[in-house]
């Protein structure tokens, strides 16, 4: 059983050479729930930050991140840019 992940940011890759599919189902559901497992322990700001970057749009949730917390502009969109690369991923 051989495979590799290689990612930074919102890709990535995952290269398979002789695994099943119950395998590779495997791994990706642990990776998941690693993501998951990290994501919990956010406070409920950043999780309302990542529930309106998937549901809505990033300038929403930088406006909302600024509106709560008060920092400029700058500040909120390079948080919430920070916690999209961190938490939400584009599997390829």
């Amino acid at each position: 059983m051989n495979y590799s992940i290689n990612g930074n940011g919102n890709n990535v890759s995952l290269t398979i050479d002789g695994l099943t599919f119950e395998q590779v189902t495997e791994i990706l559901n642990s990776l998941l729930n690693t993501r998951k497992s990290a994501e919990s322990k956010l406070n409920e700001v950043d999780k309302e930050i990542l529930k309106i970057i998937r549901t809505e749009s990033l300038l929403a949730a930088v406006k909302y991140y600024k509106d709560k917390t008060g920092e400029f502009l700058k500040e909120a969109k390079a948080h919430c840019d920070q916690l999209k690369e961190k938490f939400i991923t584009n599997i390829a």
